[in-house]
């Protein structure tokens, strides 16, 4: 019983650390404005540090990526609409924080970036 135990209890640490696994943060390089990600969006969920009122565009510049099934959730966890863009989308931020991105995207690879004015 105490083996059985003990697998289970292991079994849910590893199930745990590997959702950490697919936590991808965006980081602007010094001095710019945008950051981006190149590779499977495919169950992965970006974080981005925003201010409040600022202008967050998530665009795709490859052809058969599409980006308006995108779902960007404030630090509370509210769901923002975004306004589609001929190349993306955009959000306006309402609060400073942490900021949630999920992308489902419609191809294996995808080219994104990301920018807050």
């Amino acid at each position: 019983m105490k083996v059985l135990k003990a697998l289970v209890v292991c079994s849910l640490l590893l199930v745990g650390s590997q959702s950490f696994a697919h936590i991808t943060p965006i980081k602007f390089a010094k001095g710019s404005s945008c950051g981006s990600f190149s590779g499977n969006a495919s169950g992965r969920t970006f974080t981005l540090q925003l201010n409040a009122n600022q202008v967050l565009i998530i665009s795709s510049y490859d052809f058969y990526a599409d980006t308006r099934d995108t779902i960007v959730k404030n630090p509370q966890g509210k769901t923002l609409q975004g306004t589609g863009l001929p190349d993306g989308i955009l959000y306006d931020t309402n609060t400073k924080g942490k900021y949630t991105i999920k992308v489902i995207p419609t191809s294996n690879h995808i080219d994104l970036e990301f920018c807050a004015y």
